[in-house]
């Protein structure tokens, strides 16, 4: 296929499912210029594929939105990698108060706190382990959908997930400690 068709076809893919890339991201990553940074990464990423490989594409919508769950969450772990180590111990605690008794600005800066560490602590499991978290509880996709996506079999989903959350409960308990540690000094 000439480099001219190529382009037209990520051209219209970009049209038709930009905005459904873009609201992946940004759902990972609660960032306005990193999504769009992430949904353009996305597309770029199609030119490297042979027309072939295209072609083998069935449902372009949820090949795209895996691509862009992937992406955000390496961006995350990079992110997460690059941070100083004095960065690190500024974090807060994760904690869930009963956002019940929190005024409205004040719920919307507690969420914004634990969306913020979530993604502190996605981007520190495994690759497949954060992509099937946030498949399941992000994106709301079934056991099944999920496999199907990643190519896996929906009992190795269920595997990943509950070896995750047990992995989440660790990190936010290190950082409940380690915030304790921090304020006693």
């Amino acid at each position: 296929m000439p480099t001219s068709n190529i382009k037209q076809r990520i051209s219209k893919l970009a049209g038709e499912y930009g905005s459904l890339v873009y609201q992946c991201a940004y759902k990972i990553l609660g960032d306005r210029h990193q999504a769009e940074d992430i949904a353009q990464e996305v597309f770029l990423k199609l030119f490297k594929k042979s027309c072939a490989q295209m072609d083998e594409v069935q449902h372009w919508g949820a090949y795209l939105k895996t691509m862009a769950t992937s992406a955000s969450c390496d961006f995350l772990r990079k992110r997460y990698h690059q941070q100083e180590v004095s960065e690190q111990a500024e974090v807060l605690p994760f904690v869930q108060p009963n956002n019940d008794q929190l005024s409205g600005p004040e719920r919307s800066v507690e969420n914004q706190i634990q969306l913020d560490l979530l993604r502190e602590a996605l981007a520190r499991l495994k690759p497949q382990e954060a992509e099937v978290f946030v498949l399941r509880n992000i994106e709301q996709l079934s056991y099944q959908e999920i496999a199907d996506q990643l190519a896996i079999n929906s009992g190795h989903v269920g595997a990943i997930l509950h070896r995750t959350k047990d992995k989440l409960a660790v990190i936010f308990s290190e950082t409940n400690s380690e915030e304790a540690v921090h304020v006693s000094n």
